[in-house]
């Protein structure tokens, strides 16, 4: 269970880190084919392609991302992490 428990921090770590830096590559290595992500603002889930294409939007309008104070909790089914999330848009702001 130890083991488990560290690969799921380690793969939210490299999870968010990714996005942070922008490499959208990286972040969809981090998911399954068949991957579901939900979010909490819309309650809808996306499918891995569309969610890449979303993030690649992110990056490309906010050039600075910041997730801090994570904390992730291990879950049967992988982690949920909660975070604040710093952004800076292009125009500096």
């Amino acid at each position: 269970m130890q083991d488990r428990d560290q690969q799921m921090r380690a793969l939210a770590q490299r999870f968010f880190d990714a996005i942070e830096k922008g490499d959208i590559e990286a972040v969809g290595s981090c998911y399954a084919e068949d991957a579901g992500i939900w979010h909490n603002d819309d309650r809808l889930v996306q499918n891995r392609q569309d969610n890449l294409r979303l993030l690649g939007r992110f990056a490309a309008a906010f050039p600075v991302r910041r997730y801090l104070e994570r904390r992730v909790q291990v879950t049967a089914d992988g982690f949920v992490q909660e975070h604040v999330l710093h952004v800076t848009r292009r125009d500096g702001r």
